[in-house]
């Protein structure tokens, strides 16, 4: 595998590099050099080719740590980590952990306790999934700020829109989380964007910051942003099977409209995006597409491939949307 480094047309740079991000990313990315973190970790006994059937949970979770750890240091301060996690069915039976721990709660915690950085916004990517664990998870717990902050999933899937018109039909509804963390740092402009969208409850938290005046002084945010912030759940389907002719190989790309809305949310045009684990590269392909610089690491042979056509893409086509669904940028 060689590395990927290189301009797109749109003036926006990569740097894709083979290997382990968990050994390699204190050593390449200096300390407060990133604008946003946006990544899948590996899931952990869901049955997917890339794993390995012997690991453990404490083996597993020992490298998510240095992931985090190495991320929150690449971060600049007040800037974000968003992480897309899902829960195994079988989870609780590999750990011991109770259905009220589950696995983005223990990466909450860990980030909180270890590192001061706080859960900002959840967010549902609801998708069909013929595999989806309705019955089984019924309410994710997650620390913050020593409170207990309870996400009643079945009552989100049962209340959004368009509704299940059976039990049968809401089966095969299934969700994934993307959690947005900030790490401590001062107020930024995305911070006051995600204020302006919030209504009476961003005009408090900006209150609280001291930051209101700025809130006021800001431009007017596009209704496309605002329904993008305040929209609590998302819905995507899975990477069509046209889209992934050759992604077939990966056992579960994202859309790129998962990473497309984060990147655009979050950062902005020039800022540098970092993926610790490529995958497909739809994050790559994301952060490219939107202006933004990209570095990121996959390990897995089988999909660098992958990662060369979609930065083939980006540069072969136009990657500006129309101005009526833009949003920052």
């Amino acid at each position: 595998m060689e590395e990927l480094r290189g301009t797109v047309g749109n003036g926006s740079r990569y740097c894709l590099l083979p290997g382990d991000c968990e050994a390699s990313l204190v050593r390449d990315v200096a300390p407060e050099s990133m604008d946003l973190v946006v990544t899948g970790p590996p899931f952990f006994q869901a049955g997917m080719a890339y794993e390995r059937p012997e690991e453990t949970w404490e083996e597993h979770w020992a490298g998510r740590r240095k992931m985090l750890d190495a991320c929150v240091r690449a971060l600049r301060p007040g800037t974000k980590l968003a992480l897309h996690l899902a829960d195994c069915p079988n989870f609780e039976c590999h750990t011991g952990l109770t259905e009220e721990k589950l696995i983005p709660a223990v990466y909450a915690d860990y980030l909180r306790r270890e590192h001061g950085v706080v859960l900002w916004r959840r967010f549902l990517w609801v998708q069909p999934e013929p595999w989806t664990h309705y019955q089984h998870v019924k309410r994710l717990a997650l620390p913050q700020g020593g409170q207990q902050v309870l996400v009643d999933v079945a009552r989100l899937v049962e209340s959004a829109r368009p509704r299940p018109r059976s039990k049968r039909e809401q089966s095969r509804l299934g969700w994934e989380y993307l959690l947005v963390f900030r790490k401590p740092g001062p107020v930024t402009e995305h911070d006051l964007r995600e204020f302006a969208c919030l209504g009476w409850a961003g005009a408090y938290l900006a209150s609280t910051q001291g930051c209101a005046g700025e809130l006021q002084d800001l431009p007017l945010v596009s209704d496309t942003e605002k329904a993008w912030r305040r929209e609590a759940m998302w819905y995507f389907p899975p990477e069509p099977a046209a889209r992934t002719a050759p992604e077939r190989a990966h056992p579960c790309p994202w859309p790129v409209a998962v990473p497309d809305r984060l990147v655009r949310l979050y950062s902005s045009p020039g800022e540098w995006v970092l993926d610790p684990y490529l995958g497909s590269g739809a994050t790559a392909e994301a952060a490219l597409a939107a202006g933004r610089n990209i570095m990121g690491y996959e390990l897995c042979p089988d999909y660098w491939p992958l990662l060369r056509a979609r930065v083939e893409r980006v540069g072969a086509c136009s990657v500006e949307r129309p101005p009526e669904e833009s949003v920052n940028g």
